[in-house]
């Protein structure tokens, strides 16, 4: 049995208007959940930030699904959302962009970093 599509405004990672955009997916998803969205031919992160209704959605196109969620990664707690939310009203800035500055890269890997530079000298050695 087939059951109903869930719908929900999704914050992209994207410097377009609001950057939120609407998606459907076959599971529930939590507000603040960060998921995985195609955007154009790519994929991007984006961050639920509400369930919506079919009524309140413009038919006129098809909606995209959204493709996953990443598990190893910390969901905002609504107090955290809210709070990002009202700072992308107050400066006028993208709340999907906001929150992707904001945190770590999600779904990257950080690679080691290598010293690159002059050898590594005691603190007690005076010469040049």
């Amino acid at each position: 049995m087939q059951s109903e599509p869930y719908f929900y405004q999704v914050a992209v990672n994207y410097p377009i208007g609001n950057s939120i955009l609407t998606y459907q997916a076959d599971q529930s998803y939590q507000t603040g959940e960060f998921v995985k969205v195609p955007l154009g031919r790519r994929q991007t992160q984006g961050c639920v930030v509400e369930e919506t209704t079919q009524d309140k959605i413009d038919t006129s196109f098809e909606l995209k699904s959204i493709l996953g969620s990443f598990d190893d990664y910390h969901s905002l707690t609504p107090k955290r959302f809210e709070f990002f939310r009202w700072l992308s009203e107050y400066y006028a800035y993208p709340l999907g962009q906001l929150i992707f500055e904001v945190f770590p890269k999600v779904g990257k890997h950080v690679r080691e970093a290598k010293f690159i530079g002059p050898k590594k000298r005691s603190l007690l050695d005076t010469t040049p």
